[in-house]
């Protein structure tokens, strides 16, 4: 009876100390607690001690007690000599990438932008993020500061207890990575690889990028800081390093325009702008116009006919999508989670985007442009094009055989000759004000920008595909397994080797 009280004793003491470590490691606020159970832990085991004097000196004078006692020592400076060398390649940030594809290093892209870096140069990097981001955003960081030690310093700031730095630096998001260069300051989000090398290009390029925006037709306002408004938009663009300047066509397109922007017009262009527009085409320009469907009937005749001209027909019709409300969305946003995976725009797409209030492209016969689908809405009869507006406001639209168009219809496409790009979407609303919390839309929106001025350098990374597919884990995951690999198999073996050890005593 003693005995398995002694036993059960040791457990509870065992269990205590345990616990103690565990809080100390996944909740060191609760420090009463913990120290309160470490206490508890030792005193006990102490009371034990004393209970089992007599055994516990005759182990120590034990054979097996100094055989034990050796292997404990000779893994405890193992274990010294492991944390001596750990220590070493952590603060000297020492990495070595076993994968096949090497997907924990640079890319050769990145790489090669970082020797644009000359001799005497330093870009600062300022990570802005919460501390416990500050792994998760510095482990792909610190690859680009182990390349390029001596020219490039990496700093990382709390948001949450730096509000004054990060307002002055005008961090809206957790992750904005602020790179300063030359006495100039860019930022990003630091998603990946892929944003934080298309800015170092930007960056380091010795050249600049100047696009226009059209003004004069009532377009959507890049000085607009209403919801529908676009000043969002024009924040994201300066700070991938574009210059972004207005342009009133009939004045003539200057010679430093590197591309046009046209965004949702509601005044008709003249058809001496348009000749501007055919000629600026014709000398290897590039053009991006965003449309969407205009409710009152009232057609941009001039600008859809040139358009026609390229080979490209906007149906004013609103896209209806079913399935919308099922991911949190509304009939008249489409969700979008397949891209054309085989162009340069869309081919690192992943994530969904959203496309409200938006009509759709068909092809027309024409030889000037190659045209390519980047984006489809769902098939019929997930998706349709719905022609009356009437019923829409009534909310009582239903496919009708006559009139409407069956999904899948075209949002987003892109068309190319020898000379010039041109890029359509059917809704300029996507990249509004108040879908700014929609990031892979203002990502999709300036990897069409960076295409459309010859910039492919922007858009992809020539990194290899892999054979096979990554494994993501989310953090719950991620947790059970620390516990159940780092806690509780080593406890149950601990458990075990007390066990067999006592039956051994008996022996």
């Amino acid at each position: 009876m003693k005995r398995a009280m002694s036993v059960f004793l040791l457990f509870i003491a065992l269990s205590l100390i345990i616990v103690a470590i565990l809080i100390g490691i996944v909740a060191i606020e609760y420090k009463v607690f913990m120290w309160g159970c470490l206490a508890g832990g030792l005193s006990l085991g102490a009371l034990l001690l004393l209970w089992w004097r007599k055994t516990v000196v005759v182990i120590l004078r034990s054979n097996i007690f100094k055989q034990a006692s050796q292997s404990l020592v000779t893994v405890f400076l193992c274990v010294c000599i492991m944390g001596i060398l750990n220590f070493l390649i952590v603060k000297n940030d020492l990495t070595l990438d076993f994968t096949k594809n090497k997907i924990h290093s640079l890319s050769s892209q990145s790489r090669d932008a970082l020797e644009l870096i000359q001799p005497k140069e330093v870009l600062t990097m300022k990570l802005f993020a919460q501390r416990s981001d500050w792994e998760r955003f510095g482990s792909l960081l610190r690859l680009y500061k182990n390349y390029k030690r001596d020219q490039i310093e990496l700093q990382f700031i709390d948001v949450e207890r730096e509000p004054a730095l990060s307002e002055l630096y005008n961090v809206k998001e957790s992750g904005t990575l602020v790179l300063e260069f030359k006495g100039q300051k860019f930022n990003t989000v630091a998603k990946d690889e892929l944003t934080v090398t298309n800015l170092l290009l930007k960056i380091l390029s010795p050249h600049k990028i100047t696009l226009y925006y059209t003004v004069g037709h009532n377009e959507v306002s890049f000085t607009d800081k209403n919801l529908l408004g676009a000043d969002y938009l024009r924040d994201k663009i300066l700070s991938s390093n574009f210059q972004l300047k207005a342009l009133e066509l009939h004045k003539g397109i200057p010679k430093d325009c590197s591309g046009i922007l046209i965004m949702n017009p509601q005044i008709d262009f003249l058809k001496s702008e348009i000749s501007k527009l055919q000629a600026y085409l014709k000398n290897g320009g590039g053009l991006l116009f965003a449309l969407s469907p205009q409710f009152n009937g009232l057609l941009t005749k001039n600008l859809l006919g040139f358009a026609q001209r390229l080979g490209l027909t906007f149906n004013n019709a609103l896209i209806l999508d079913r399935l919308a409300s099922r991911q949190g969305s509304q009939p008249s946003i489409p969700v979008i989670q397949s891209y054309n995976l085989e162009h340069p725009i869309t081919k690192k797409m992943e994530t969904r985007t959203f496309f409200p209030v938006s009509g759709f492209f068909s092809f027309n016969e024409s030889n000037l442009f190659s045209w390519d689908i980047l984006i489809k809405s769902a098939p019929f009869p997930a998706t349709w094009g719905e022609v009356s507006f009437e019923e829409v406001k009534a909310g009582k639209a239903i496919y009708n055989e006559s009139s409407d168009y069956k999904g899948p219809l075209n949002l987003m496409v892109a068309g190319n000759n020898d000379k010039s790009r041109v890029v359509g979407i059917s809704s300029s609303q996507f990249v509004a004000n108040q879908f700014q919390g929609q990031t892979p839309n203002f990502n999709l929106f300036l990897n069409a920008l960076s295409w459309v001025v010859r910039e492919e350098s922007l858009i992809s990374l020539d990194r290899p595909q892999l054979s096979g597919e990554l494994v993501y884990i989310s953090d719950i995951h991620a947790s059970l397994i620390f516990y159940v690999a780092v806690v509780f198999f080593p406890f149950v073996f601990f458990v075990i080797g007390i066990i067999f050890y006592r039956k051994r005593l008996r022996l």
